[in-house]
């Protein structure tokens, strides 16, 4: 049910259409509620229980048309179908024909039919083309007469009549003009005074003072700013002096000898090969005895060429050598 087909019934729909668009004014003399309409309603699949329902199409037909007074149009709405109604009413505001879609959803529908209604309202809404205002009724208080000229004048944005530039104005006097009171300042005004904010400043005023330091704080001994001498002193260095000084051996420059090494020093295990002799390595492996192991001659043995003929014949039988 999630597609709705709107093939099968297309020709009724769009003649019924037609018929709204194109039909003639209201009737002298005719209510403000007065309207023309075509109501068409979401039929179901039929379900079965051997089938499986879910791939069929529901199918949008006409249900009703007619003219008169919308009290009429919505006797016809039903609790438990989807249905789009589109009207032709008079604007109130300019009196001019407008038209209005209203798309129910009524509160029996099934739960799982409920979450095509908003797909089935795009596709309707391209076939009934033209409507001035969309009216989604789901309550029987959408659908009330006064609600639905309410919201056409509201969409038609203006206020004005269709013969003249007048506009309609409402009877009685005019609302009055609301304005902010005004409060003069008087020079006897006096602040509220309020007992716990005056009781919370006495006690801290009894613990801290009126100079803002508790009770526990040091006397002042001074009664003007002092200068403080700083704290950096720079260091001075002799650079002659650090010249002339004689600098001990170090281990590392090379130039101490193996008795001046301190004793803590563990020397490594490397030591250097200096040059080979790539010649009397070679030599001495030519003048070496191989030490390797003999190698052990397998048994096998290859066969060589075969001959088929001798040995088909060491396998006849006796018998057949003497024939």
């Amino acid at each position: 049910m999630a597609s709705l087909n709107l093939s099968i019934n297309g020709p009724s729909i769009k003649s019924s259409y037609q018929s709204v668009v194109n039909a003639s004014a209201p009737p002298a003399g005719s209510s403000s509620t007065y309207g023309q309409w075509v109501l068409l309603s979401v039929q179901a699949p039929l379900a079965s229980a051997f089938q499986d329902s879910g791939n069929k199409e529901s199918v949008l037909k006409v249900q009703s048309t007619g003219d008169g007074e919308l009290e009429e149009l919505i006797e016809d709405f039903s609790e438990g179908r989807i249905q789009f109604a589109f009207v032709k009413v008079k604007d109130p505001n300019t009196g001019l024909p407008k038209y209005a879609l209203i798309a129910w959803c009524g509160a029996g529908v099934p739960e799982r039919t409920k979450g095509y209604f908003t797909s089935h309202l795009n596709a309707v809404s391209k076939v009934l083309h033209g409507y001035h205002v969309q009216i989604t009724a789901r309550t029987e208080a959408d659908l009330e007469p006064t609600n639905i000229l309410k919201k056409v004048a509201d969409a038609s944005g203006a206020n004005y009549t269709a013969g003249g530039s007048a506009p309609l104005r409402a009877k009685g006097p005019p609302p009055a003009v609301k304005s902010k009171p005004v409060f003069a300042a008087s020079s006897g005004a006096t602040i509220s005074f309020n007992p716990i904010i005056a009781a919370r400043n006495a006690s801290l005023r009894q613990k801290t003072g009126d100079d803002g330091w508790g009770e526990d704080a040091p006397p002042v001994s001074r009664s003007e700013i002092q200068k403080v001498q700083s704290a950096y002193k720079p260091t001075r260095v002799n650079m002659d002096e650090l010249r002339n000084q004689k600098q001990a051996p170090s281990r590392f420059n090379g130039t101490s000898t193996a008795d001046d090494r301190p004793s803590d020093i563990v020397g490594g295990g490397y030591k250097p090969v200096g040059k080979v002799d790539i010649a009397a390595i070679r030599a001495a492996a030519r003048e070496k005895k191989d030490d390797r192991p003999t190698p052990v001659k397998g048994a096998y043995e290859p066969v060589g060429k075969v001959d088929i003929s001798a040995i088909r014949s060491k396998a006849q039988k006796p018998s057949e050598r003497r024939s």
